[in-house]
């Protein structure tokens, strides 16, 4: 589990009533993120799986890890877990805005007189890479939901005005 958020696993992986015992965890491999974590594209790709047959000895497992294990055991008891698992996206990086050049950005675009009032970070940046605690520097007030004029000077030229924004997620969200 990432941080403070709650996922809930709610597919489960059969297993041969015969089959052998998963062990060690250690050892098992599968698709992760590049910074370690166990990668599924989605919730449908982890799974409760026993690790012995018949205990409830429960693990939470990702369809990679349990593909190539299962493929080691021999066990191809869950067919459509399997083949789900065969199917399952390589894990990917979601690109963050260079904050660089959207100031470049919105600093030439000004002068020209292009100038509307929605944000310029088109690409989607993915919660977790959110820092809880965020200082921003605004000296254009842009950020103010209160009507402002465009000045026609450069951003180091203003006052400081430092914001600081603390991350708050809606229950929905997290």
């Amino acid at each position: 589990m990432y941080g403070a958020k709650k996922r809930v696993v709610f597919r489960l992986w059969p297993r041969d009533p015969k089959g052998k015992p998963i062990l060690p965890f250690a050892e098992l491999k599968g698709k992760s993120t590049p910074n370690g974590f166990a990668w599924g594209a989605s919730l449908y790709d982890f799974y409760n799986v026993c690790r012995i047959p018949g205990v409830s000895a429960i693990a939470k497992l990702s369809g990679s890890k349990l593909l190539n294990v299962m493929s080691e055991l021999g066990e191809f008891y869950a067919k459509a877990e399997l083949l789900w698992a065969v199917g399952e996206e390589d894990p990917r990086v979601e690109p963050v805005a260079d904050t660089k050049v959207l100031i470049e950005a919105y600093e030439n675009r000004v002068p020209m007189g292009i100038y509307n009032e929605h944000s310029m970070i088109d690409a989607r940046i993915p919660l977790h890479l959110l820092p809880e605690t965020l200082y921003v520097h605004d000296p254009f007030n842009a950020l103010s939901l209160h009507a402002r004029k465009v000045k026609d000077i450069t951003w180091l030229s203003q006052p400081v005005l430092i914001r600081k924004y603390t991350l708050s997620l809606s229950p929905d969200v997290q």
